[in-house]
């Protein structure tokens, strides 16, 4: 006589396994669900926050030495004067520094980097970022930053504001 499993015991197992699989695999997907929708909403609410809520403008950028007695690159900063026209504050901001040669330079200015921030609501402020752009710098882009619910930086890529210099002695820019 042979020894075995009998149909029903086996159909049995089966079905319980399959059902186990199941229950692992449902609870798995929920879990990327929340994490997802989670994360989806997050960087929904931070992209109406960038476009409803910041607009930063550069007053003006100068350079307090321009021409060939200047110290040259990385000894006289850049000076920007930026204004929050918005109600949320600005905890951050990138900046890219284009040279007349066609090289670009980005700095990004934080808290962490010994600035002041948060660049308040209706506020404007006086940044002097130093830069090592040769041949002096000729336009100015700035991308604001602002602060999630966890802390993290978020740019607002789509609120670039554009600063074009032109130097007295028609040498491009700072230099």
């Amino acid at each position: 006589m042979k020894k075995g499993l009998s149909p029903l015991i086996a159909t049995v197992l089966l079905i319980g396994i399959t059902i186990s699989l199941a229950a692992l695999v449902m609870v798995w997907g929920q879990a990327l669900f929340k994490q997802t929708t989670e994360d989806t909403g997050k960087s929904a609410q931070a992209e109406i926050n960038c476009i409803s809520k910041v607009q930063v403008d550069i007053l003006n950028a100068s350079c307090p030495c321009i021409g060939p007695s200047c110290p040259g690159p990385g000894g006289t900063p850049i000076n920007l004067l930026l204004d929050n026209k918005n109600e949320e504050p600005v905890h951050g901001m990138i900046i890219r520094m284009y040279g007349a040669s066609g090289n670009v330079e980005t700095v990004t200015l934080s808290s962490a980097g010994g600035y002041t921030f948060p660049l308040d609501a209706f506020n404007a402020r006086t940044y002097s970022v130093p830069y090592t752009v040769a041949g002096g710098i000729t336009k100015v882009d700035i991308i604001p930053q602002i602060k999630l619910d966890d802390g993290t930086l978020r740019a607002c890529g789509q609120k670039i504001d554009t600063f074009t210099l032109i130097s007295p002695n028609l040498e491009g820019g700072c230099s």
